[in-house]
């Protein structure tokens, strides 16, 4: 079973007084309920739930990590070029260059 994040590994490589821990007070310090803190451990890859950003950030900081590393698959970078390219495929569009 592939999991959409990586908090339940993140979890699992704690030591065990450190996990019992986390799983009993992480909720509540990142604003869940335990029940929504489970599901949330244990959605499947292609479901389509997504945390808040600040739910997010609260468990990266507590892992120590990125937001991106939460993630199994990480959303695709965005860059400026991509803007560009976007802002140019709109005009080509608009234009009836490219369909």
């Amino acid at each position: 079973m592939i999991y959409k994040f990586r908090i339940k590994t993140l979890l699992e490589n704690l030591t065990k007084q450190e996990y019992s821990l986390a799983m009993k007070e992480l909720p509540a310090l990142i604003g869940m309920h335990s029940k929504s803190f489970n599901r949330l451990i244990n959605i499947k890859i292609e479901e389509n739930y997504e945390p808040s950003s600040d739910v997010m950030v609260k468990l990266a900081s507590f892992f120590n990590v990125t937001v991106d590393k939460l993630y199994t698959t990480p959303p695709n970078p965005i860059s400026i070029d991509d803007i560009f390219i976007s802002s140019e495929n709109s005009a080509a569009e608009n234009l009836s260059l490219i369909h």
